[in-house]
C-alpha cells in the first residue's frame, strides 16, 4: 500500500497558511500536511495593537479585493462577508506628533497633487518645498538595474514624502521596508493583481 506524500510547510504566516489551504483544496486526503510555526500565534505579521488610544494594524493591513482571484479565495474561506472597506474612516499616518489623514490624490503614498499634501500638514515646510522640487527637476534616465522604491521616490520627492507616506503605506501592505522592495517587482505585482 502506497503511503500518502508528506508536505511540511514552515511558517504560519499568510503565505504558509495560503499554501496549506491551496494544497488541501487541490490534493485533499491525498497528502499529509504539517504546518510548523515558531511563534505563539498564526498569521505572521498580521496583527492589531493599540497605539495612542487607537487600534492600529501592524502588519499587512489591506488586500486587493477587486482582483477576481482574491475575491474567490475570500469566498472559499468563508470570509467574503467580513471584509471592511478602508475608505469608511480614511487612512491615517502618525506624523509630527499626531495622527493625520492621508491627503487625497496619492498613489501608494506618492502625492499626485501638491495642494492636498500642503493641507494635510504631514510634512514640514522644508519637506513640502523639497517635494515641490519634483515639478522642476529634470527627468532622470531609466536605470538599468532593479531599483528599490526608495531609489525612485527619494531623489524625486525627498525623504519626508518617502518616510511619512510611501514607507507606511507600502510597508503596511507588504510587511516590508519600502527601501528594500523592488520597484519592478512591485509594478509587476500591481499589474497582475489588477488583471486577476
Amino acid at each position: 500500500m502506497q503511503s500518502r506524500p508528506r508536505v511540511v510547510i514552515v511558517g504560519g504566516g499568510i503565505s504558509g497558511l495560503a499554501t496549506a489551504h491551496f494544497m488541501h483544496r487541490r490534493l485533499g486526503a491525498g497528502v499529509q500536511l504539517t504546518l510548523v510555526e515558531g511563534g505563539m500565534r498564526l498569521g505572521g505579521k498580521v496583527a492589531t495593537q493599540e497605539f495612542s488610544g487607537h487600534l492600529v494594524d501592524t502588519g499587512p493591513d489591506a488586500l486587493l479585493v477587486r482582483a477576481p482571484k482574491m475575491a474567490a479565495l475570500l469566498a472559499d474561506l468563508g470570509l467574503d462577508d467580513q471584509t471592511v472597506a478602508p475608505a469608511v474612516q480614511g487612512a491615517h499616518v502618525w506624523s509630527r506628533g499626531r495622527l493625520r489623514r492621508l491627503p487625497q490624490g496619492t498613489l501608494f503614498g506618492v502625492p499626485e497633487r501638491l495642494l492636498p499634501l500642503l493641507r494635510s500638514h504631514l510634512l514640514s515646510p522644508a519637506g513640502l518645498a523639497r517635494a515641490a522640487l519634483d515639478l522642476v527637476l529634470p527627468r532622470r534616465p531609466t536605470v538599468s538595474h532593479d531599483p528599490s522604491i526608495a531609489d525612485l521616490v527619494g531623489p524625486r520627492l525627498g525623504s519626508q514624502v518617502f518616510d511619512r507616506l510611501v514607507e507606511p503605506l507600502l510597508g503596511g501592505v507588504h510587511a516590508g521596508r519600502a527601501g528594500e522592495l523592488s520597484a519592478r517587482s512591485m509594478w509587476g505585482s500591481r499589474r497582475s493583481a489588477a488583471g486577476g
